[in-house]
C-alpha cells in the first residue's frame, strides 16, 4: 500500500514540534516525580533515623547511670571488704600484741632502753619488730641477744650498726639496731 500525504510540509513539522513537547513534559514530569519520591524516601529515612537516635541515646543515658551505679557499688563493696579483713586481722591477732608486749618486757634487761619499737604483722601470724635501742655496754646488748634466742617466742633476725656517744661525764652511751621475729607460742 501506498501512502500519500496531502498535508504541506510545514503542518508535519509543527505537529513533530509538538510531539517533542509532549515528550518533553512527559519527561519532565517524570524526572520531577522521581525526584520528589527520592525527596520523600530520604525525607522518611532521616526521621526515622532521628527516632532510632534518639532512642539509642535514650538508652544511652539510661546505661551511664546504671554504669555510675555500678562503680559505686564496687567501690563500696571493696571499702567493705578491706573493713571486713581489717576486723578479720583484729579477730586472728586480738591477744598477739598483748601477750607479746608481756614476753618482750619479760626478756628485756634492765640496762637497756628502747627508744623506738616499730611492729609489723606478717602473713604467717608472726611480728617483724624493729627496735632502736640505746646501753651502757655491749655486753647488755649480747646479753639481751642471748636472751631472746633463748625465749621460743623470738627469733634473732639482724643487729645494726652500733654507735658510740661519749656524755660530759665521761661515761659511754651505745645507740644500736635490731629486726627480730616474735611468734606467739
Amino acid at each position: 500500500m501506498i501512502k500519500i500525504n496531502l498535508l504541506p510540509e510545514e503542518l508535519s513539522k509543527e505537529e513533530a514540534k509538538g510531539d517533542l513537547v509532549v515528550i518533553g513534559v512527559v519527561l519532565g514530569v517524570i524526572a520531577a516525580l522521581s525526584i520528589a519520591g527520592i525527596y520523600a524516601y530520604m525525607f522518611f529515612t532521616e526521621k526515622q533515623l532521628d527516632a532510632k537516635l534518639a532512642d539509642a541515646r535514650q538508652t544511652l543515658s539510661k546505661y551511664k547511670d546504671i554504669a555510675a551505679q555500678v562503680e559505686r557499688l564496687q567501690s563500696d563493696k571493696s571499702r567493705l571488704e578491706t573493713r571486713k579483713t581489717v576486723i578479720e586481722g583484729l579477730i586472728k591477732n586480738r591477744l598477739l600484741y598483748s601477750v607479746f608486749m608481756y614476753d618482750f618486757v619479760s626478756v628485756l634487761p634492765d640496762k637497756i632502753w628502747v627508744q623506738n619499737l616499730t611492729t609489723k604483722t606478717q602473713d604467717d601470724n608472726s611480728i617483724m619488730i624493729d627496735i632502736a635501742a640505746k646501753t651502757f655496754s655491749t655486753t647488755f646488748i649480747a646479753d639481751w641477744i642471748t636472751s631472746l634466742e633463748s625465749f621460743s617466742g623470738f627469733t634473732f633476725q639482724d643487729l645494726g650498726a652500733i654507735t658510740t656517744a661519749k656524755q660530759p661525764d665521761g661515761s659511754r652511751i651505745f645507740s644500736f639496731t635490731m629486726k627480730i621475729r616474735y611468734r606467739k607460742v
